[in-house]
């Protein structure tokens, strides 16, 4: 299928779309918007573990009540606390951009055949997974085996008194890790979500716990893609936002009489028919910037048109924040308001011409930290449970900040990059494994005159041991 085709097949809204390939190069900005979203999931980490704070009515009160008081410098630093502690949307971020990449390069490069697909990106996710968790236990096997020198009692005592925030014991048996190497079959485990008051998983998944989001999505991509390119990406984007609001509306009234509140809650954020929105609408963002980068581009241009997408985009997160602890109605409409608002904050980044912000120290700091984002995420569940170590030691001072400034964050983000090597998820090494990938098709027909003379040769063969 050409990209002519591609364009008449996307829709009413792509019959004027200039070519894919126009677009055709590395888009930095993704990769400053998976970086920021991966480090604002290990920035509330981080708070989380050193505040136990996790009610964010009070931070949002408090930014209102500090304001009437004519305290603006300390509402400014409380409000940065509440930007630190919404860091789990910084997976519904990912999400988003999961989308809108794989949309990206189903437009550019044809959508492969759907098993070839689904063991391409299987193969991408599940290993790495699997070694996150395997790096996970040998953490707490090592932090163990360094309390029992330390502080005596034996090995299996300290193994079980490893903690996470310096409070909630980790306690992983035979049971727990076959429930987090499942992948998928942890959410449903029957299992106190509360430890000493902490509200923890079901299971030890830590920060992969949306590995199983990410491959429901990865299965239902073709089939959505195939929509999308039918009803154009607008109607796509409402499609998902009638679809999420439509699961929740009938699962959240049906759960309070089905189910235990702390698993009605694990089930919204961790099952994707109730947060469909974030990944269709980033599909929708994906086919723009495949087919219409320059028009949306050209009418993002204006710096007052920029504002009002941000700050509008803004707004509807801070009120679908707002609107989860009002009530049913609010909750059901929650998240799709807060994915909405995040679609349009992120557009002017992704559809703004190349500049000096792209090339900036900040930016090439976040892209660094973007390109290793999924290994960026097991060394920092790493770190946290050598944090958590560190404070129960009482470890404090310059060795403490030391670690807190120069290890947790930036000594991170370098042991991210050779497990990224390890398993071939840097850029250089799939542009080359694209490369190979494409290699055999155009070697095809050379394959085949190859087969055709062996085939003559085994025939000439033949008829010569026939006629001896």
């Amino acid at each position: 299928m050409n990209h002519t085709q591609v364009a008449a097949a996307a829709g009413p809204d792509a019959a004027h779309a200039p070519a894919a390939s126009a677009q055709g190069g590395r888009l930095v900005s993704i990769d400053i918007l998976r970086g920021l979203a991966i480090l604002w999931v290990i920035l509330f980490h981080l708070w989380a573990d050193m505040t136990h704070h996790l009610d964010r009515g009070d931070l949002f009160v408090a930014v209102r009540e500090q304001m009437y008081d004519g305290k603006p410098w300390l509402a400014l630093r409380t409000a940065g606390e509440v930007l630190l502690s919404q860091g789990n949307l910084g997976v519904a971020l990912f999400m988003m951009l999961s989308g809108l990449s794989l949309t990206l390069n189903a437009y550019r490069r044809d959508e492969p055949p759907i098993w070839h697909g689904y063991v391409t990106r299987f193969r991408r996710v599940v290993p790495v997974y699997w070694a996150g968790f395997f790096l996970f236990l040998a953490t707490i096997a090592a932090i163990a085996l360094i309390q029992t020198l330390l502080d005596g009692h034996s090995y299996g005592y300290q193994w079980s008194h490893v903690t996470v925030a310096a409070e909630a014991p980790v306690r992983v048996g035979w049971a727990d890790a076959m429930w987090a190497l499942s992948i998928f079959a942890w959410v449903f485990r029957d299992k106190p979500d509360v430890t000493n008051g902490v509200l923890t998983l079901p299971a030890p998944v830590n920060s992969l716990w949306f590995v199983q989001l990410l491959l429901a999505y990865y299965l239902l991509f073709p089939f959505a893609l195939r929509l999308e390119r039918r009803i154009g990406p607008w109607n796509f984007a409402l499609v998902g936002v009638a679809l999420a609001v439509g699961a929740r509306a009938a699962f959240v009234p049906w759960s309070h009489d089905g189910l235990d509140p702390l698993y009605a809650v694990r089930y919204l954020w961790a099952l994707f028919p109730f947060r469909l929105s974030e990944f269709f609408l980033g599909m929708s963002l994906g086919h723009l910037l495949a087919t219409r980068h320059d028009d949306v581009g050209a009418w993002l241009r204006r710096g007052v048109d920029t504002a009002g997408f941000v700050a509008l985009g803004v707004a509807l997160v801070v009120t679908g924040l707002l609107l989860a602890a009002k009530g049913d109605v609010q909750l059901i409409a929650s998240d799709v308001v807060v994915h909405a608002g995040l679609a349009l904050v992120i557009m002017p980044l992704l559809f703004k011409a190349p500049g000096r912000l792209e090339t900036s120290v900040v930016a090439r700091a976040l892209v660094s930290l973007g390109v290793v984002s999924f290994t960026a995420l097991i060394v920092n569940d790493m770190m946290r449970y050598v944090a958590s170590f560190l404070r129960t030691e009482h470890v404090s001072g310059p060795a403490w900040w030391f670690f807190l400034v120069v290890v947790y964050v930036p000594g991170g983000t370098l042991l991210a990059y050779p497990l990224a090597s390890a398993f071939g998820l840097l850029p250089s090494q799939r542009a080359r494994d694209r490369a190979r990938e494409a290699q055999p098709a155009a070697e095809e027909p050379r394959r085949l005159r190859r087969r055709e003379r062996r085939r003559l040769a085994r025939e000439a063969r033949a008829k010569s041991a026939a006629r001896a």
